[in-house]
């Protein structure tokens, strides 16, 4: 086969055939186009209109095919792009949903706080005490609730408009100890005082002050938050019960002297009745109930002798009353040794008298028959606690003791039975012998009995 040679110059003059670019180019088409116009050489102009080498359909179809691949890594690319801007457009509507819930959220919190706000002032403004808050960085009044026309007389208006205000309706007689008090709570953090002020009509009033000294992280102070009350009338009503109490001291002390004094005339009558009888048993009988009856003169003595009415001291009480009974039967110090050992236990009237008798028969049967025909010996006297909840009292000598046949429980002895009836009875506790050498008795007695006692006084 001849091929005649052909110059650009020829083809530049035939017939201008173009190719439109599709996506995707079918290279057979292109090639079946360049066979049908017999197209053995093709040359190509750029964008610029220059012209390029001269492309046979088989480089066409390798370019073609270049432009293709060129095509799908622009679409893939694409494709990713718009992937990625689908997944930003969805991370976007996320955060505006976060962001409106966020904002529905503070809505809604702010309206609480509002209403909370709202609440508190509703609470504070029908308060009757007064509530304020100060700021000692800047020296300001934050906050005060209109109770201080109640309580000081005054207008919100006045406190802030002057400051100094609150410490000058401070009683003058009281404004050391306000003053005071006003450094403790910048040194302690809290105050905590009572004080008088005067009000604008010059009546005087009450006010018990409390505050709270607030710090930052510097401890620096940073708020103090106040609150006062009138309490006029409280500190009336403790007057008014001072001088009652006061009142009452005096009543019961003329009561405790008065029955002291008709428990010693008896006992006076009873001394000079047993001197005008001549029967041995009858004189011991009443000196005996003479005995006892000064034994209870001496309680109500202590009682009102004292210097709080009402409060028996029970270990000055046993000790006089058994140096009393040595004294009356004439017993030296050198024979009978006397030991007492008394915890201070309070006692009411109502036990102290039935303790009073049992030691006054127990110490008195000691000495008339524990230490016959100037025998010496010795008698304890214990009062202490037995337990949580109860108390003993001892009697015990070291004397020749009783007899073995006698049933202290059933005796015909007027001691030993009121001695037993007062344990049982009065004090409602339980009586015990002991086994020791002489003669020893326990009273036992529970303690809250005596609380109950006392209550009721």
């Amino acid at each position: 086969m001849v091929h005649s040679a052909v110059s650009i110059a020829d083809v530049m003059t035939l017939e201008l055939i173009t190719f439109p670019i599709i996506p995707t180019p079918d290279i057979f088409l292109v090639e079946s186009r360049l066979r049908q116009h017999q197209i053995r050489h093709l040359p190509l102009v750029d964008e610029q209109g220059q012209v390029v080498p001269v492309v046979t359909p088989h480089t066409m179809a390798a370019i073609l095919s270049a432009i293709v691949t060129k095509v799908e890594d622009l679409q893939q690319k694409l494709t990713q792009k718009e992937g990625e801007l689908v997944a930003a457009n969805q991370r976007w509507q996320q955060e505006v949903a976060v962001n409106q819930q966020f904002e529905e959220e503070l809505g809604e919190n702010q309206h609480a706080w509002q209403l909370s706000q709202e609440r508190l002032e509703s609470i504070l403004a029908f308060l009757e005490a007064v509530v304020w808050s100060f700021d000692p960085s800047i020296d300001k009044l934050l906050y005060l609730n209109t109770a201080t026309e109640q309580v000081y007389g005054r207008s919100i208006t006045e406190f802030f408009g002057n400051l100094r205000l609150w410490e000058s309706v401070v009683h003058p007689e009281d404004l050391e100890s306000y003053q005071l008090a006003h450094q403790t709570l910048l040194s302690t953090g809290a105050k905590d005082i009572d004080y008088r002020i005067l009000r604008p009509d010059g009546a005087v009033s009450w006010i018990r002050h409390r505050a709270h000294l607030l710090t930052d992280a510097n401890n620096t102070p940073i708020r103090i938050y106040n609150i006062a009350i009138d309490i006029t009338q409280l500190k009336q009503v403790e007057e008014n019960l001072k001088a009652t109490l006061v009142e009452k001291e005096v009543l019961l002390k003329e009561i405790h002297h008065r029955v002291k004094n008709n428990l010693q005339i008896v006992s006076g009558l009873l001394h000079l009745q047993s001197m005008a009888v001549d029967e041995p048993q009858t004189r011991l009988h009443l000196s005996e109930a003479r005995h006892r009856l000064e034994a209870m003169a001496l309680i109500h003595k202590k009682l009102y002798g004292g210097s709080v009415i009402g409060n028996l001291d029970v270990v000055d009480y046993i000790q006089n009353l058994a140096v009393n009974l040595l004294v009356a039967y004439q017993v030296t110090s050198d024979r009978i040794q006397l030991y007492t050992t008394i915890e201070p236990i309070p006692l009411s009237l109502d036990q102290a008298i039935p303790c009073g008798l049992i030691i006054n028969e127990l110490v008195s049967n000691s000495l008339k028959y524990g230490f016959p025909n100037g025998r010496s010996g010795e008698i304890h006297i214990e009062l202490h606690r037995s337990g949580n909840d109860d108390v003993a009292l001892i009697v015990r000598d070291n004397g020749v003791g009783l007899p073995e046949e006698l049933d202290w429980r059933n005796t015909q002895s007027l001691g030993l039975s009121l001695v037993y009836d007062l344990a049982t009875e009065q004090l409602d506790g339980s009586m015990f012998q002991g086994h020791s050498e002489g003669t020893a008795f326990r009273i036992v007695f529970s303690t809250a009995t005596i609380v109950e006692a006392i209550g009721q006084q």
